[in-house]
């Protein structure tokens, strides 16, 4: 049970740019994070149970999360246990993600898909993982965040990240404030800072390394 969290990070998903690893490592439980940069942390968030590898023995760790691994990925991390009732057309009662999704739900934004799809393989958007991440936040320490107006928000966020717009090649998003003020939230709550360049990328996928690494932080 997660008894409350302490602090959330200040962390930019793209990780392009990371410490080389020591010349020296632990013989790593999965095929392919020996060296890799989240090493030490997949090993103990798979020792806990929070996340798995794949039959072949690797674990991926640069792979896109899908909308379904992050139901998972969610629910174990913070011991969800309040049920939601849902009806998406594209989710089968006998998937292996059914039983997560039923707790992390109310979390995992669907606001592109409309109310009779979650579209469970699709790569989880930036600005998604975000606003998950923010709802949790929010609903374990009880926060009430004073929002200042739309106009201040987009102010700041357009100082804060050189993104133009939140249209990326064919995903458009159809609610522009509510991305502004999910991105002012995230940097408001130090979940996220943008990526190193000076971009949000409210598109761009998030790597299970990454999403771990954001957990890791989270927890006490």
């Amino acid at each position: 049970m997660v008894k409350r969290v302490l602090s959330l990070i200040a962390l930019a998903l793209c990780l392009s740019s990371l410490a080389p690893p020591p010349a020296v490592a632990v013989s790593p439980s999965f095929t392919d994070i020996g060296g890799h940069w989240a090493e030490e942390v997949i090993e103990r968030f798979s020792d806990g149970g929070i996340i798995s590898g794949f039959p072949d023995g690797s674990f991926r760790p640069n792979q896109a999360v899908t909308r379904a691994e992050l139901a998972a990925i969610l629910t174990r991390a913070f011991d969800l246990n309040e049920e939601v009732p849902f009806a998406f057309s594209d989710v089968d009662s006998e998937a292996w993600y059914y039983a997560y999704l039923q707790f992390a739900v109310r979390f995992i934004p669907n606001h592109q898909f409309g109310e009779s799809y979650f579209y469970p393989n699709a790569n989880a958007h930036r600005i998604d993982v975000a606003e998950a991440f923010v709802l949790i936040k929010l609903d374990i320490e009880g926060i009430a965040i004073d929002m200042p107006t739309y106009e201040e928000i987009a102010r700041q966020v357009r100082e804060l990240f050189r993104d133009t717009d939140y249209h990326y090649g064919d995903i458009s998003f159809p609610n522009v404030q509510r991305l502004f003020r999910i991105t002012w939230l995230a940097h408001h709550l130090g979940i996220m800072e943008g990526c190193p360049a000076g971009y949000f990328r409210p598109a761009w996928g998030v790597t299970r390394a990454e999403v771990l690494t954001i957990i890791d932080r989270m927890l006490p």
